[in-house]
């Protein structure tokens, strides 16, 4: 569409021009027939070079702007990205988050983790994690890769149990590698479904994942690659036992296997290779052993790793130290979350009390309010935000001023007198309203206020009035269980009051 719209410009600027030049020409004839009658050819031809310099000046400068303004935008340079910085940045970030967690087992968990991301800055060898279903090859190729028998190899699925590390070297790069062997990925049983798990972990520690396949991608394989791609994971993909296929089935297969993984990996990343043919018999008779063919493999790896090598590193370390965090924020929200709704429960019930004591008109609303006030205050505590007392009684106003406005206080008053009808009567039954409205009033305030800390002190979109509403209908169908019990609680609390 862009494309078409600076042609018809172009066009444009081009009749333009090209009209404005015919309408010169005209009238530069008319000009030098002039002077030529009255001062003569020499005083013509002069102005009218001079004239024609000028013009020629126009049309290149008119041209020089078409030609920049239609000419393709160059990408600007790339900011360098400094994975390092945004390692430190992160890493400091869950200390502070691990500083909050109060369960000292999750925090030891935790803190063990940190550490060894901590360590991790200074590692020296590349993780290249050996991936795939079970019995395509994993460990054969490892072996292949080695040199040496390193893992055991069996037809039968599960045969590596647990991940094996191995010391690696290739040609070409400077770093040390280890390469991890992982149990195969969809043997059909708990234990194997508990050992895929563990393997998908591993990969996505790795700096480069080496998935192994031997026939086409089921559904299943492509999900979880296309997660770990989704991660950022780098991965190439290793079609073995090539040995097995016709050269012409073979590239078919692997131009099938490129179609379905088109968008997350590049063709170049799909490479056919034999890690350990099985001896065959000729038709003489005669045993032959087919050549082991990883070499595609090979070069494909180290270009990787001699380009983007020190960048795998500190990508993985910067997505590992993402999750980390990630984990630690969650475990933190959710301590707050069991902070903050101890909070609203506590003034929910001082609010009841207050207004079950003070039934004065009047002095049981400011009552209540200094109450919200307090109770946004120390809400804001948890959640880290410092308010004065001031501050919290301006918000819990506004907050009160949008519950009346949408009509929720006086949804929660009919509510609760339709609730204690049946059990409450005379005087007492007005005052146990007012007090049960009031503390469910409190609720639904204290649980607003939560998520507007919770999203750093922000309403959202929809405002105030969204999150209150969206409370109301939430708390809405457990408020006839809550007044009975709230009915309760004042009654028990009133008996303790009595000599």
């Amino acid at each position: 569409m862009l494309r078409r719209w600076r042609w018809v410009w172009f066009g444009s600027v081009a009749v333009l021009t090209l009209m404005l030049l015919l309408g010169l020409s005209q009238n530069l004839v008319n000009l030098y027939t002039q002077i030529l009658t009255v001062a003569g050819a020499t005083v013509a031809n002069g102005l009218l070079g001079l004239l024609l310099l000028v013009m020629l000046g126009l049309v290149l400068t008119v041209g020089r702007i078409v030609w920049l303004a239609g000419r393709p935008a160059r990408p600007g340079p790339k900011r360098p990205s400094s994975p390092p910085s945004d390692v430190q940045q992160h890493l400091e970030q869950i200390a502070q988050q691990l500083a909050q967690i109060e369960d000292q087992v999750t925090r030891q968990y935790l803190e063990a983790q940190y550490q060894e991301l901590l360590a991790q800055q200074n590692r020296q060898p590349l993780r290249l994690v050996i991936l795939g279903t079970a019995s395509t090859g994993k460990t054969s190729l490892v072996n292949t890769l080695l040199g040496r028998i390193a893992g055991e190899v069996a037809p039968t699925l599960g045969t590596t149990q647990t991940v094996q590390v191995y010391g690696f070297r290739i040609k070409g790069v400077p770093r040390r590698l280890e390469l991890m062997d992982t149990p195969g990925l969809q043997e059909g049983s708990v234990a194997g479904a508990s050992r895929e798990q563990e393997a998908i972990a591993w990969a996505q520690k790795g700096d480069l994942v080496i998935w192994v396949a031997d026939n086409d991608l089921r559904q299943s394989e492509i999900t979880v690659l296309v997660q770990l791609r989704q991660l950022g994971k780098r991965v190439v993909l290793a079609l073995n036992k090539t040995d097995l296929y016709l050269p012409a089935d073979q590239e078919v297969l692997l131009a099938q296997i490129r179609q379905r993984l088109q968008g997350w990996l590049a063709p170049e990343d799909v490479v056919p290779i034999a890690a350990a043919p099985p001896p065959v018999t000729l038709e003489t008779g005669e045993p032959y052993q087919p050549p082991v063919n990883i070499e595609p493999l090979l070069q494909r790896v180290a270009a990787i790793l001699q380009t983007e090598g020190e960048q795998l590193i500190a990508e993985n370390l910067l997505l590992q130290c993402r999750q980390l965090g990630a984990e630690a924020q969650a475990i933190v929200e959710r301590q707050r979350r069991r902070q903050a709704e101890a909070i609203v429960e506590r003034f929910q019930w001082i609010g009841a009390g207050v207004v079950w004591l003070t039934p004065l008109p009047g002095v049981d609303l400011l009552a209540q309010a200094a109450v919200q006030a307090q109770m946004v205050v120390e809400l804001g505590q948890v959640y880290g935000c410092r308010l004065s007392l001031e501050q919290g009684r301006e918000l819990a106003l506004s907050l009160a001023k949008t519950l009346t406005a949408l009509g929720v206080a006086r949804g929660i008053a009919s509510l609760v007198s339709r609730t204690l009808k049946t059990t409450v009567a005379g005087y007492v039954f007005t005052s146990a309203v007012q007090s049960v409205s009031a503390a469910y009033l409190t609720r639904v305030a204290g649980l607003s206020f939560i998520t507007y800390f919770r999203q750093n002190q922000s309403w959202g979109e929809g405002g105030m009035a969204a999150v209150v509403r969206q409370q109301w209908e939430q708390e809405k169908e457990t408020l006839p269980r809550w007044v009975q019990m709230a009915w309760q609680r004042l009654q028990a609390g009133q008996a303790g009051r009595r000599p």
